[in-house]
């Protein structure tokens, strides 16, 4: 039997606007997007709050971290505004509930949805709050489904922005910053909802801090979008607007090629085409690109209560307590957690780091996998100097190269598992486990490693003999297509490079299916 706080509906505290029923499928935000069939143009949003989890789960590709791409907690005792309104005795009967994506699509035809969808469900007020990303606007939206309760129909509305940057001032999601004692994460706050007798929707909320910390990392995550977008947008600016459209399209190329796993670095002046990037830096962020901060003070809601007295359930006592001190009000201003400067060495990865977030794991997979087949590409095959010792069950290998590529693994039947790959000045990152192909040899089973070059390590060989590699230069037909990406945006016909919002549709459809 559903809760009787589902029938309870209070009016928000803030302003709030109906969104048009006309432009849902274009220019909405993902969850509006989500949440509209094909073919109409209002948003039906799902109902009730476990079954909203459990289409957003069908979304995402399980990845074995905390909440399993899904991070979920209660809050009972938080500083939302609509803390107050279950009444000072049922704060954990009715908590709020807090969701983030942090999953992956399971496929390219999938949304992105990783830290760019937020969800705060408070049952008693009948209300659903939404942060979501909108691609066509370059910005997170912030929206309220109103009615979300029993016997009613759930609306989706705008809410009053102006009031929500008051304490969403990076115009992005925060969240508190660790131990997260405020949430369900604390065994005190979980002690008390639990004594609350009530299963919340059946939903997976009993879990330790690390399932907070996700929440935390993707808020952290969430807010380096608005940067990338900045920098995208308005730090390739030009009067040469060619030179600024081929300055975006270097960023594109070293942002796929560090997405395809080719680590390099370097500084904004060391690149001769992203000289717009570099001038416009010096003259617009003198002192560095800041660096917004989404993180407000922990609370520990009971403090004050020593190891050895019993936890207060007073009403009067936790209505006291849910007021919030001025040092942990979201509305205090917060600094910028630091500053990119045109001249660091890190400020360039940074970047490339930041529009990598617009590009989907599975994007690069099927990215990878065409350039596999690629026409024309040029192959060296290079014969490693190895140590080899032989163990029960497996050969370890130890290899070197003169060119300075150094190889570490451990070979078993038909797996042969890296673990330290250098290809040029630096380890290679995330390297997949080489498998036994039919022709004997071992191949990637994802995305090949790459040089910094970005010539891709196709192929391990051993023999009782020897241990060689291959590498090819299989990029012919992305540079192909980013060529075209600029002379189609110069032309008016594409605006994929012009200064517009970067959308994760725009990297991998221009690029993918390759010739």
């Amino acid at each position: 039997m559903r809760s009787a706080w589902r029938t309870l509906g209070l009016p928000l505290l803030c302003g709030l606007w109906l969104l048009p029923a006309g432009g849902r499928a274009e220019g909405a935000s993902l969850f509006a997007q989500l949440m509209t069939p094909p073919g109409q143009h209002v948003a039906r949003v799902t109902y009730p709050i476990e079954a909203l989890v459990a289409q957003l789960r069908g979304q995402i590709a399980a990845d074995g971290e905390p909440g399993d791409g899904l991070p979920l907690v209660l809050i009972p005792l938080g500083r939302s505004l609509q803390r107050h309104t279950a009444g000072a005795a049922h704060y954990f009967e009715a908590p709020r509930v807090v969701v983030a994506v942090t999953g992956e699509p399971p496929r390219t035809d999938r949304p992105l949805l990783r830290d760019r969808l937020y969800l705060g469900y408070h049952e008693a007020a009948g209300v659903l709050e939404v942060i979501s990303y909108n691609d066509s606007a370059g910005r997170f939206d912030f929206e309220i489904v109103d009615d979300y309760r029993d016997g009613a129909t759930p609306r989706l509305r705008a809410a009053n922005r102006g009031l929500c940057l008051a304490c969403h001032q990076n115009d992005a999601p925060i969240f508190s910053r660790q131990t997260w004692d405020e949430t369900s994460g604390s065994p005190t706050v979980a002690r008390l909802l639990a004594a609350a007798g009530r299963d919340f929707y059946g939903l997976n909320w009993r879990h330790g801090v690390d399932v907070a910390n996700a929440i935390d990392d993707a808020t952290d995550r969430a807010n380096r979008l608005s940067l990338a977008q900045t920098v995208w947008q308005h730090g390739c600016a030009s009067a040469d607007r060619a030179a600024a459209v081929r300055c975006r399209a270097r960023l594109l190329w070293r942002t796929l090629l560090d997405r395809l796993g080719s680590r390099s670095g370097g500084r904004l002046a060391d690149d001769p085409a992203l000289a717009p990037l570099a001038a416009h830096w010096a003259q617009h962020w003198p002192d560095g690109l800041p660096v917004p901060n989404p993180d407000i003070p922990n609370r520990q809601p009971f403090a004050a209560t020593l190891p050895w007295q019993a936890l207060p359930t007073d009403p009067a006592e936790l209505r006291r307590i849910a007021d919030v001190a001025e040092r942990f009000d979201p509305l205090a201003l917060r600094a910028p957690l630091g500053h990119w400067h045109a001249d660091d060495a890190a400020t360039l990865p940074n970047v490339i780091h930041a529009l990598g977030q617009f590009i989907a794991d599975v994007d690069i997979t099927a990215l990878d996998h065409a350039l596999r087949g690629a026409a024309g590409m040029r192959a060296e095959s290079l014969t490693l100097e190895c140590t080899r010792r032989l163990r029960p069950a497996r050969e370890d290998l130890d290899c070197q190269h003169a060119s300075g590529l150094a190889l570490s693994a451990r070979h078993s039947a038909d797996r042969l598992r890296v673990d330290r790959l250098v290809l040029g000045a630096r380890p290679a990152r995330a390297v997949p486990p080489f498998l036994r192909g039919a022709d004997g040899r071992f191949h990637p089973a994802g995305p090949a490693p790459r040089t910094p070059d970005g010539a891709a390590l196709r192929r391990i060989e051993l023999t009782p003999d020897s241990i060689r590699i291959l590498l090819t230069d299989d990029l012919g037909p992305l540079r192909a297509h980013l060529d075209r990406l600029v002379a189609d945006t110069l032309a008016g016909h594409s605006d994929a490079l012009a200064d517009a919002p970067l959308p994760r549709a725009a990297v991998p459809a221009p690029l993918l299916p390759l010739p």
